[in-house]
């Protein structure tokens, strides 16, 4: 998967991951693997990939 996070060169695939291990806010993503931590311009990617992996 393409990177997306840019900030923290992070991919669409680490953040999948992070959720599939119990990671279920865009806060706690980012305590996770710093996603959504930097310009914040990913909350709401982030926040979608969440709601993918949760339903």
């Amino acid at each position: 998967m393409p990177e997306i996070y840019t900030c923290f060169r992070m991919s669409e695939y680490q953040i999948r991951e992070a959720v599939r291990n119990g990671v279920k806010t865009v806060e706690a993503v980012g305590k996770a693997t710093s996603a959504g931590t930097g310009c914040g311009t990913c909350f709401q990617e982030i926040q979608r990939i969440i709601d993918e992996e949760t339903k």
